[in-house]
């Protein structure tokens, strides 16, 4: 079985490289370079991973990302949100809403090989316990955050 992932992307020749690396280890790339048809094409298709750039033209990857974990159908479906930011708090921004992993640009072939394996591990050894278990923490509006 052929495991598929689905590139969300606007920078032609970054996804073109993301998918290139996909291909030559096995992997099925399917590219997207607009975010609005992501979602519903992945309720379609159902890849086993979806690599979503965050910054893109016509829509926000946390807004797509937050819509696939909110929906029954593609909540499961792991998704590596890949960016240039890496402030904190946009790392966390991506945590909340569900993303998997968040992985920052610039990022070899072998990192991105191994968040793959990483998060598909993971999600694989969560479907043997044939459990899914989700917690949301609901933080007071007033609270403070510590920044180091």
């Amino acid at each position: 079985m052929t495991c598929k992932v689905l590139i969300v992307g606007d920078e032609s020749t970054h996804d073109q490289s993301l998918a290139e690396n996909l291909w030559c280890w096995g992997i099925e790339p399917v590219w997207l370079p607009q975010g609005q048809s992501a979602v519903s094409w992945v309720g379609h298709n159902q890849p086993d991973l979806v690599l979503l750039d965050r910054d893109l033209p016509d829509r926000d990857g946390n807004d797509i990302c937050k819509e696939l974990k909110l929906c029954r159908q593609t909540s499961l479906i792991p998704v590596i949100l890949v960016t240039a930011d890496a402030s904190s708090e946009n790392r966390v921004r991506g945590l909340e809403v569900g993303a998997d992993l968040y992985l920052t640009r610039p990022f070899t072939g072998a990192q991105l090989q191994h968040a793959i394996r990483q998060v598909l591990a993971g999600r694989a050894e969560l479907e043997r316990r044939g459990t899914v278990s989700v917690v949301c923490f609901r933080l007071p509006s007033d609270m403070k955050y510590l920044k180091s």
